[in-house]
């Protein structure tokens, strides 16, 4: 059954609003949608003590992530050589995203002589003075957010993917300049692990936000962002989000650190953060709400009044 709402304008004039015709018109909007403009600088911070003890027990592995010594598992703790995982170094858009053939940095490489120090000095910490959690600066690294313009934005080094997010849906892929190498002590002898080419990504099918990689060798979701705040920045017009992030039902999650479903926080996006506002404290403001504000105060009549036409009812 419809039920029609009778309101009064000017002339005791009824004006006649269908809420079955509302319902039509909003089932035509696509709720995803965002406003702003895609650019400008992200920050991304991770919590140390949090990532040290996310898995209590672990194994020894090889560089091929083989357990080594019968898969025999023992305590982690937050002290050097019983570190469970933690970003050991951050570069930035600068640096070239392929990677040399990590099996060039193999110990039986390094023996035989066959071994290449590029793919060396990218896949092995071999001091261990390196061998730590990588410092951050105040606010967390900095990465430059890739445009939806043709091609990757100037000054990005080669093999980066461009962005391919869609305002329109909300879903896709944002590119962000930078990669996180992980190191880990149970990870012998001193292999890592890339995510090579951030990106920030949010995935029709779960509805959810994901910060991973897409120019390395092992591309996929990493992080799963926490109730982000989505937004406009106002100082610049670009899209802006902020959120902890944790482990979640990310790829890397399910697949590789059997952490699906944990919801410990491991760290902080923001995405064009305004410059005299604390990441977090920023308001939500829908696509939706913006564009379909107008004709929802049209439809009740909460719209500047214009004068009726003298042979008007």
């Amino acid at each position: 059954m419809t039920t029609i709402f009778a309101c009064k304008r000017p002339r005791n004039r009824a004006w006649l609003v269908s809420l079955s015709a509302l319902a039509a018109l909003t089932t035509t909007f696509n709720a995803h949608a965002l406003n702003g403009d895609l650019g400008g600088t992200a920050y991304l911070s991770y919590d140390q003590a949090v990532w040290a003890t996310l898995k209590p027990l672990e194994s020894f592995k090889n560089m091929a992530y083989r357990e080594l010594y019968g898969g025999q598992r023992i305590p982690t703790a937050d002290i050097a050589g019983r570190r469970w995982a933690y970003p050991q170094l951050f570069v930035d858009k600068s640096a070239p995203a392929p990677l040399q053939p990590w099996w060039q940095a193999t110990d039986a490489a390094i023996a035989n002589g066959t071994s290449n120090p590029a793919a060396v000095a990218e896949w092995r910490v071999l001091d261990p003075a390196q061998q730590v959690p990588a410092a951050q600066p105040s606010g967390g690294w900095a990465l430059a957010v890739d445009s939806l313009a043709d091609g990757l934005d100037a000054g990005w080094a080669a093999g980066y993917r461009p962005s391919d997010f869609d305002l329109a849906t909300g879903t896709g892929t944002i590119a962000l300049g930078g990669s996180l190498r992980l190191h880990s002590d149970f990870n012998s002898p001193s292999g890592v692990l890339w995510m090579r080419g951030l990106t920030l990504e949010r995935r029709s099918e779960t509805e959810s936000w994901y910060i991973g990689n897409n120019a390395g060798p092992a591309a996929g979701t990493f992080f799963e962002l926490i109730d982000p705040v989505i937004g406009v920045n106002p100082d610049n017009g670009l899209l802006s989000i902020d959120a902890d992030f944790k482990f979640g039902d990310s790829m890397y999650s399910r697949i590789f650190f059997q952490l699906e479903g944990d919801t410990r926080v491991v760290g902080h996006f923001s995405l064009n953060p305004r410059l005299d506002q604390n990441p977090g404290a920023l308001v939500p403001v829908p696509g939706a709400v913006w564009l379909f504000l107008p004709t929802l105060l049209t439809l009740f009549g909460i719209s500047r009044r214009q004068p009726l036409p003298p042979n008007a009812a």
